[in-house]
């Protein structure tokens, strides 16, 4: 038998004679046994990290090892540095951690109501100082090695998940800061990306929808936006009164696919202002067609008037003049907007003008979500 430290045992009772349950401390190693001589009988084997546990209620007991430490008082104070060790981690509100997104984080906090469901950062201090919720990032494989990062790194995400009936998994909407550019001592810049998961069957992943720049530009690339023209002339569509609903049919982006190049009309995807802007050549005109206006027809407004003038009086060569505006409005999801052009008093000879190529036409229709 190896050898063993001695058991020290001190008499419960006031005069020290032992009449009563005794408590005995000694050293152990992993894989001990302890015999219990006076007050009960039994082995008990020492696990690794584990504790020894009895009662002393009858005249025989065995004692078992326990690996977890339950405190039943109110309030447990620990002076120093508390190391949870890597692998390990601290669970609030539950005896078991939860998979939440692509992972099982080791440090959760779980629970029912709103408070037990927080987790409040507070100061008090007489000063400008406010509480921090920091995040770090090195390149390096060590614990606390410092490794400089590089462009597109993430240095941080704050991930917003929901349960699909399943499990917790999917992703709704993240907020993930990132490296922009070069680095060097004492200077890491950075971006903030915001991403959305579109509602689409089986789609998890998010999408980028707005981005902030370490110069502080903002961009938004799924913002709804589009620009149209027209390459060759639309003949004969207007100068007898009709109001021609402008077709554009060569698109140089759709971001959404909300205009039509087929009809000429844009469908708003969502609520909100949007900004249109347009410019239409007219050709052909006569001396005979004294009035012509520009106008956006909207599902709100039947014509809000970009421009109306006599087109011949101010017609280059006498025969082609230009007519644009622009103009911001409120709409609503599915609301539609056109651009509609009508020449007046004359017979149906005027066209649209489309030359001036598919990068640079001269007649255009154009229009964005403003917000």
């Amino acid at each position: 038998m190896a050898d063993r430290k001695p058991l020290k045992v001190l008499p419960d009772s006031a005069s020290g004679t032992g009449g009563g349950d005794s408590t005995g401390i000694g050293e152990f190693v992993a894989g001990d046994t302890l015999g219990v001589v006076d007050g009960g009988t039994g082995l008990a084997a020492v696990g690794a990290n584990q504790l020894l546990t009895g009662h002393n209620s009858s005249t025989t007991g065995a004692l078992t090892s326990e690996s977890n430490l339950t405190f039943d008082g109110s309030t447990l104070t620990v002076a120093g540095d508390q190391v949870i060790t890597d692998g390990n981690g601290l669970i609030s509100g539950h005896t078991a951690r939860v998979q939440v997104s692509s992972s099982t984080g080791e440090n959760q906090i779980l629970g029912t109501t709103s408070a037990d469901a927080n987790l409040s950062i507070t100061r008090y201090s007489n000063d400008n100082g406010p509480p921090n919720l920091i995040f770090g990032k090195s390149r390096s494989g060590s614990l606390a090695g410092q490794t400089i990062v590089a462009d597109g790194d993430p240095l941080g995400r704050i991930s917003f998940c929901g349960s699909d009936g399943v499990d917790m998994r999917s992703i709704g909407a993240l907020i993930e800061a990132e490296c922009d550019g070069e680095f060097e001592a004492d200077n890491v810049s950075g971006r903030l990306v915001f991403a959305t998961t579109p509602d689409s069957a089986g789609v998890q992943d998010p999408v980028e929808r707005m981005r902030i720049d370490s110069t502080g530009a903002v961009t938004k690339p799924a913002q709804p936006a589009f620009f149209a023209g027209v390459t060759d002339n639309l003949d004969n569509v207007t100068g007898d009164g009709t109001a021609y609903t402008a077709v554009f049919p060569t698109e140089q982006f759709d971001t959404g696919g909300d205009y039509a190049t087929g009809t000429g009309v844009f469908t708003a995807p969502v609520a909100g202002r949007y900004q249109f802007n347009g410019v239409v050549w007219i050709g052909g005109l006569t001396s005979s067609h004294t009035g012509a206006d520009l106008s956006l027809k909207t599902s709100d407004c039947p014509a809000i008037t970009f421009e109306y003038t006599n087109p011949y009086v101010n017609a280059v060569g006498g025969t082609d003049v230009s007519y644009s505006g622009s103009c911001v409005i409120d709409m609503d999801a599915a609301d539609t907007a056109e651009l509609v052009i009508t020449v007046f008093s004359g017979s149906k000879v005027c066209d649209v003008r489309g030359s001036g190529g598919a990068t640079h036409p001269r007649s255009h229709f154009s229009g964005f979500l403003v917000g």
